[in-house]
Parts: structure tokens; C-alpha cells; sequence
């Protein structure tokens, strides 16, 4: 279980993740990036790399 900080910490995290998506163009995005948690220990991050209807996604 996480303690409230915890949870602070990766709900802030995740905020700035999807307002990033957000304002990408709807056709998606090819590229990473990267959306660090306040408090770097532990690895707390989110992780994007490419989304949307691209070459990259077809089998």
C-alpha cells in the first residue's frame, strides 16, 4: 500500500503526463518522453514512447 505522499507524488506525475497527451495532435506522437516524479528515489516516473495510428504499431 501506498502512504498518501506516495500517492501525491505519482498522481502529480501522472497529471503532467496527461496533460502533455493532451495537448499532442490527435494523429499521436513518435518519440519518448519522460515525466519524473518530485521525489526521484525509488524510480517513480511515467514513461511514453509513441502512440496514435503510425507504421510503428502495425505487426
Amino acid at each position: 500500500m501506498l502512504n498518501r505522499r506516495q500517492r501525491n507524488v505519482r498522481t502529480q506525475a501522472k497529471a503532467r503526463l496527461e496533460s502533455w497527451i493532451a495537448a499532442r495532435p490527435p494523429a499521436g506522437y513518435l518519440g519518448e518522453k519522460t515525466f519524473p516524479a518530485s521525489d526521484p528515489s525509488g524510480g517513480k516516473r511515467y514513461d511514453v514512447d509513441s502512440y496514435g495510428p503510425s507504421p510503428n504499431f502495425i505487426a
